[in-house]
């Protein structure tokens, strides 16, 4: 899923320096966070993009998003 959000992002809205940019090393002239998938605390959801920011979440089969389960 994390993949998915990235490339999506990627496609949408990202020029040639800004991808290079987002898999250059941290703290480097270039670098960027336009890639950096979030995770959501209290449900799986994951975002990736600004503008646009494409979200993605785990729903059961009547497409409600599914709690986190604990494990035992």
């Amino acid at each position: 899923m994390k993949q998915l959000l990235m490339a999506l992002a990627t496609k949408a809205g990202l020029e040639f320096n800004e991808i290079v940019g987002a898999y250059a090393m941290r703290r480097t002239k270039i670098a960027n966070e336009l890639l950096t998938v979030y995770k959501d605390s209290i449900c799986p959801t994951l975002w990736c993009g600004d503008q646009p920011c494409f979200v993605a979440s785990v729903v059961d089969e009547r497409g409600k998003i599914t709690p986190f389960r604990k494990l035992s």
